[in-house]
């Protein structure tokens, strides 16, 4: 199992100011720990809005293909009818 030390660095666990810390120590962990948290939930929210986009970027040019291709056969119906005048 890895460390405990591993744990904190890599942000698993977070680390229990010593009990000799002063209380203004204590708080500034605290508010530290509190700001990380709420950077990785901003973080995971960017990351959850970038797949939206990309899901609308993807359906978008599948909309664009298609109607690329519509207007390709209308227009070769076209040409094919002008001929036959």
């Amino acid at each position: 199992m890895p460390s405990s030390k591993f744990l904190q660095n890599i942000g698993l666990e977070t680390t229990a100011p010593k009990k000799s810390a002063t209380p203004a120590v204590r708080a500034r962990v605290q508010e530290l720990e509190a700001e990380v948290q709420a950077e990785k939930e901003d973080s995971a929210a960017l990351k959850c809005q970038i797949e939206y986009q990309r899901n609308q970027l993807e359906s978008l040019k599948s909309k664009v293909e298609e109607s690329e291709a519509v207007k390709q056969k209308q227009q070769e119906e076209l040409d094919s009818l002008k001929k036959q005048r």
